[in-house]
């Protein structure tokens, strides 16, 4: 039996090896997480992910990644894709941290750790 032709189209990204052969990841569109788990390219949760495409209160109803929604005809729901491009653009626009929320955030994780030790 022949193959199947790939459908996914090649992206700049640098390759990584598998088995001593040249891999290139060429995912476009991102599905969301199962619940509980984490977004294997971003780090984020399904909710978050969710909110960022989806127009909802919490970003002024206007998504800030490109997503679409696949879903067969007459069926009530549908899956999310989320724009992989998109969303790394995204991730990478937004400001680097500075060193007082650092530092904020190093308090703040001290304090809880101290409170779960107690």
């Amino acid at each position: 039996m022949a193959p199947m032709p790939s459908t996914k189209t090649e992206s700049p990204a640098a390759p990584h090896l598998d088995a001593g052969q040249a891999v290139f990841d060429t995912t476009v569109w991102i599905r969301l997480p199962r619940p509980g788990s984490r977004c294997p390219v971003s780090g984020l949760s399904r909710s978050s992910l969710a909110e960022l495409a989806r127009p909802c209160e919490r970003n002024g109803f206007k998504p800030q990644v490109e997503a679409r929604v696949l879903k067969r005809r007459h069926a009530k729901r549908g899956v999310l894709l989320i724009s992989k491009e998109s969303l790394l653009g995204y991730l990478n626009e937004l400001p680097a941290p500075t060193a007082a929320v650092l530092k904020a955030d190093v308090a703040e994780f001290h304090s809880i750790t101290d409170s779960c030790k107690a």
